[in-house]
Order: C-alpha cells, then sequence, then structure tokens
C-alpha cells in the first residue's frame, strides 16, 4: 500500500522529528572542505521565522544539483525531517527538493512568507495613499498624472521597499513611507497654513513636478526604480497643490 503524502506546512510550525512538505528559501550555500579534502555545502533554509540547516556531502544524492542548480535566493518545496540539535541548532535531513513555483500556489506557496514585509496591509496602504491623493492633490493634471502613475504600477509598489537597506527596507515599505511622508506634508501644511499665503491656493507650478515624479522609472536605476524620488514627488505635490478645507 502505498505511503500517504506528508502534509504542507510551514518550516517554522514543523516540530521535533516531524517529516512534512514546505516551502523554504535558500538563504546560504556554502562550499567547504573536509580535513581529507571532500567537498561540502552548507545549506541554510528558511522562511520568516524558523532558519534550518542541510550539509550536503560529497557522496549525498543532492550533491550534484547543490553544486550545479540550486542558489541563494530560489525558493523550494522541500520534503525533509526536521530536528533541533543540541550543539547545531535547527537541522533538515533532506528527502526531496524541487524548485517552488506558480503551481504551487494553491498550497499555500507565496515568495513574500520568506522576506520581511511591512506590517501593515499594502493592499490597504496603497487604498489610503490614493485616496489622499485624490482628496488632497487640487491641481487636475498633476493628480490624474499622479493616480495614473499609482493604478498602473500597483502591483510593484505593493512590494517595493522604500530603499533596499537604510529604511523601510522591507516589501510594502515603499507605500509605507510614502503614505507617512505624504501625511506628515500634509500636517505640516496645515500647521502653516496662517502664516505662509502660498499654500492657500493650489498653484499652477505644481504641474513642473511632473519631471520628478517620473524618476522612479529611470531604466538606469538598479531595480528600475527610485522609491524615494517618487514619494517626495507625491509629499510635493500634495503641497503645492493641496486642496484648502
Amino acid at each position: 500500500m502505498p505511503r500517504s503524502k506528508p502534509p504542507v506546512e510551514r518550516l517554522s510550525d514543523i516540530e521535533q522529528g516531524q517529516t512534512a512538505d514546505f516551502f523554504a528559501l535558500l538563504a546560504e550555500r556554502t562550499r567547504g572542505a573536509t580535513r581529507d579534502g571532500k567537498p561540502f555545502f552548507t545549506c541554510r533554509f528558511r522562511d520568516a521565522r524558523r532558519t534550518a540547516s542541510f550539509m550536503v556531502w560529497q557522496d549525498g544524492g543532492f550533491f550534484d544539483p547543490c553544486s550545479n542548480d540550486w542558489r541563494v535566493g530560489q525558493c523550494f518545496k522541500l520534503r525533509a525531517t526536521f530536528g533541533e540539535h543540541e550543539r547545531y541548532g535547527p537541522q533538515l535531513d533532506l528527502h526531496q527538493i524541487r524548485l517552488a513555483g506558480e503551481v504551487d500556489r494553491e498550497d499555500g506557496f507565496d515568495p513574500l512568507d520568506f522576506i520581511e514585509r511591512s506590517r501593515f496591509d499594502p493592499s490597504a496602504t496603497f487604498a489610503a495613499l490614493r485616496k489622499l491623493v485624490e482628496d488632497r492633490i487640487a491641481d487636475e493634471p498633476l493628480r490624474a498624472l499622479t493616480i495614473g502613475l499609482l493604478d498602473t504600477h500597483r502591483e510593484k509598489l505593493l512590494i517595493l521597499p522604500a530603499t533596499l537597506r537604510h529604511y523601510h527596507p522591507f516589501a510594502g515599505g515603499w507605500l509605507e513611507h510614502t503614505l507617512s511622508v505624504a501625511t506628515n506634508c500634509l500636517w505640516l501644511a496645515e500647521r502653516y497654513r496662517e502664516h505662509y499665503a502660498e499654500l492657500k491656493r493650489c498653484t499652477r507650478s505644481a504641474a513642473s513636478s511632473n519631471s520628478t515624479i517620473r524618476r522612479p522609472f529611470n531604466k538606469r536605476s538598479r531595480a528600475g526604480w527610485s522609491g524615494t524620488c517618487f514619494s517626495a514627488a507625491i509629499s510635493f505635490a500634495m503641497r503645492l497643490g493641496c486642496k484648502a478645507r
């Protein structure tokens, strides 16, 4: 009688001695050698809450695919037995492995499960930012341009970090940062409205920020985006063309 297929679990939920199918990101693949000169790889697979190691020995069945095909940053579907070693920490005894893909989404595969993400729902943050743009940018052409950029690139913005290393460097970080900056700019505009008469009107010069707004789409940028420029552009547009309440 054929053996039953293990359930699909999260790596972080697997218990000591349990065999399960799960999805994980290859976070590290380091080549080494024993005292006798025999090569091996130390691999570490992770999800958002746990990292577990797997030693790939030359005489094992996974050495060639690990050496030739596995790459750091790839997501895999694994079947393995989890264990906690007293000295080396969480360990995997690997039975099967293959690349994960779109066909695995029905089983719960989501690449964002393996990286840090915003603590806020990106869809809700996007909706809040879009509403802010609709409500507070008075200059109609500028408002239409900004909304058009947001809507066209919505899927990218949902997972875009604000920066790669400095502030909000996680999936959804750009939306979180931009909404915060725009909200603060509006607060400052309201705070000083009585002292600066130019904030009371919808200046035509807001249209001049169009070139700044287009900077995130510069193909020469490393990721094709400059989240900081676009964030500043939206805030600038709101400050110059904000609607008086």
